[in-house]
């Protein structure tokens, strides 16, 4: 990116501020999951959470994600899918 500021001066060594600091939100929403939830629904969260890595998804999907289970109270029945109903799109 090459910016131009009022002095003159280039910047060209410009980057992306995240401002809303996802990536420290999403370890508090994975600490949040390993503290608050019980071992059944605690693996499989985390089990999502690493499916969704592997997408590459972006830490706001997966916030979004955690969030979803979390408002939805839906992770008590996440026990009862297994590790393909998940990457075959159940969830996602």
């Amino acid at each position: 990116m090459y910016l131009s500021g009022n002095d003159g001066i280039n910047i060209s060594k410009n980057k992306l501020r995240d401002l809303y600091n996802r990536a420290k939100s999403l370890e508090n929403w994975i600490y949040r999951v390993n503290t608050q939830l019980k071992e059944p629904d605690r693996s499989d969260v985390l089990m999502l959470v690493q499916h969704l890595k592997e997408q590459e998804k972006s830490p706001l999907w997966i916030i979004r994600y955690l969030s979803a289970t979390d408002f939805l109270n839906i992770s008590s029945c996440l026990w009862c899918s297994s590790n393909i109903d998940i990457r075959i799109g159940c969830i996602s």
